[in-house]
């Protein structure tokens, strides 16, 4: 029970790191596109 629970929360620690990278390259490409 606890190695799933350390998988999920890997997945999800995982998915968030991307979303956030995924962003910032989005707002720096909306400041590159207004420059």
């Amino acid at each position: 029970m606890n190695a799933l629970y350390n998988q999920i929360e890997t997945a999800l620690t995982a998915q968030g790191w991307a979303n956030g990278f995924l962003q910032i390259r989005l707002l720096g490409q909306n400041l590159i596109g207004m420059d």
